[in-house]
């Protein structure tokens, strides 16, 4: 009920952080991590502040003061992520005997994590010989481990796991752990719930502030992903300027800049793709693809095509201008290319984002959040959502498009009309390319998508006559014509 009612964290009598006040401070928080009193605490952590990391170390304080702790999450994959992290944070203290851990899941094939028991039921998860046990929350939620409730549960992704989820799951423990952040993965919300219902537990924990206040519960502060030109911008419209990066970020940088771009591609009619915006996508990935890479130590190296992510909203061109830019990768020759989609729902409309990585070899579709080189955004409050997924040092490009959603137009949303001029401060490279004008000029405005994959083309490592080819296995045969005369157009001004 402490969780329902929003009640601030409550500790054994002496415990608890110093004057109530809570500080992102590791060993702080693993000396009152075991003193909950029938209570919850929640960590907020934007991305790169090592959310797995204290988690793990909180697991390893709790076992060593005899707790017996639960781990669950939306995912099987943040599972087992987390897990991996406390066998390895027992493994470096020299304590591994002493973590005895279940999980409930099938054995992988290919063995699982060292030293985890797997079991395919919930009454082995229930026996008493195991301190630690991960599950997912039908786990938890389960009769079984009722019954053998944990002293601490740690709920991680708990910015995406809904509340109801997070309240049938407490059944199983005394005290909980909630590690997220609302803010970079929410709750997908499919339905309308009154009363705060559709909210994640997470989110309902936080009420109307968008930062975890001091008084009740954790920030993290530091960030060891994100360039501090991207985190500055991140930190201020997003998380109240409570965010900044570690020195190690600032060295890590591009030949073509740090920070996040803004390419403008306003068009009309595309209720489905946008070619338009295809041809802007192209021509920034070949900028981006021209320079060097400088990691945190200093080291300087070619970029390679390795990874590249174009997100946008539902109905532009994002899922076009990955086909054609994937497309020309294979067409050029001796790269491997694999392109994966998402089209999912937001709190701001539809969604849709597409990872391409291209490269000598190349093993998985899906990009990791923040192992993105290049972001691409057809849209601007997507581009600032998702900025977060850039590898400290690497390049944002924005696009000026702005969907207003229809929650922005009935004041339940506060959309960002001044995104552009708030991202072009003068600590990035900004490139504006004002495709709907150019592809007017050619002759229509829906080939203005193609009018910015041309100027995209001027900084990529491919043959003119390659971009002609992939446009053309894209586009209808009755529009290749004004399309290709959009490309050309578009390659002029690929220098902007």
């Amino acid at each position: 009920m402490a969780l329902l009612r929003r009640e601030l964290p409550r500790f054994e009598e002496g415990a608890g952080p110093d004057g109530g006040v809570f500080t992102d401070d590791v060993e702080s928080i693993m000396q009152w991590s075991g003193h909950l009193d029938r209570s919850y605490v929640a960590i907020q952590g934007p991305p790169g502040t090592g959310k797995t990391y204290r988690g793990a170390h909180i697991v390893h304080a709790l076992i060593s003061s005899d707790k017996r702790v639960g781990i669950t999450a939306m995912s099987h994959s943040a599972i087992d992520n987390l897990l991996a992290e406390i066998v390895d944070v027992f493994a470096d203290h020299g304590d591994a005997a002493r973590l005895q851990c279940v999980r409930r899941d099938r054995k992988p094939s290919d063995g699982g994590i060292p030293g985890v028991t797997y079991a395919t039921g919930n009454a082995p998860c229930a026996r008493g010989g195991f301190n630690l046990v991960a599950g997912t929350t039908w786990l938890f939620a389960g009769k079984d481990m009722k019954d053998a409730p944990v002293d601490v549960l740690i709920v991680d992704e708990a910015g995406q796991l809904a509340l109801a989820d997070a309240l049938a799951a407490s059944r199983s423990a005394t005290n909980l752990i909630l590690l997220g952040d609302p803010l970079q993965l929410p709750q997908v919300s499919q339905a309308s719930h009154p009363g705060g219902g559709g909210l994640s537990v997470l989110e309902h924990v936080m009420g109307e502030d968008r930062t975890l206040q001091p008084d009740r519960g954790v920030f993290l502060t530091e960030t060891w992903r994100m360039h501090p030109d991207i985190c500055r911008f991140i930190s201020d419209e997003i998380y109240e300027s409570r965010l900044h990066s570690h020195p190690s970020c600032a060295i890590q940088a591009t030949g073509f800049g740090t920070g996040l771009r803004w390419l403008e591609a306003d068009h009309a009619d595309r209720s489905t793709e946008s070619e338009e915006e295809a041809e802007i996508v192209r021509s920034a990935v070949c900028d981006l693809l021209s320079t060097t890479w400088t990691d945190k130590d200093g080291i300087t190296a070619p970029i390679t095509v390795d990874d590249i992510m174009v997100v946008g909203v539902g109905g532009q061109g994002v899922i076009v201008a990955a086909a054609i830019i994937a497309d020309t990768a294979l067409l050029h020759g001796g790269l491997e290319v694999k392109l994966s989609e998402t089209r999912g729902m937001s709190q701001r409309g539809g969604s849709v984002s597409s990872h391409i990585r291209i490269g000598a070899t190349v093993v998985a579709p899906s990009i990791s959040p923040g192992e993105v080189d290049y972001l691409l955004a057809f849209e601007s409050s997507e581009g600032l959502r998702l900025a977060p997924s850039v590898v400290p040092g690497g390049v944002a490009i924005v696009n000026t498009q702005q969907i207003v959603p229809p929650l922005a137009s009935s004041g339940e949303y506060s959309y960002p009309f001044d995104a552009v001029e708030r991202m072009n401060d003068g600590s990035r490279r900004v490139i504006v390319v004002d495709g709907n004008a150019i592809a007017e000029q050619v002759g229509d405005l829906k080939v203005a998508g193609v009018v910015l994959v041309g100027a995209l083309s001027t900084h990529l490592p491919f043959a003119v006559d390659t971009w002609e080819q992939a446009i053309a296995r894209n586009v209808p045969a009755s529009w290749l014509e004004l399309n290709l005369a959009a490309f050309a157009a578009g390659r002029g001004v690929g220098g902007a």
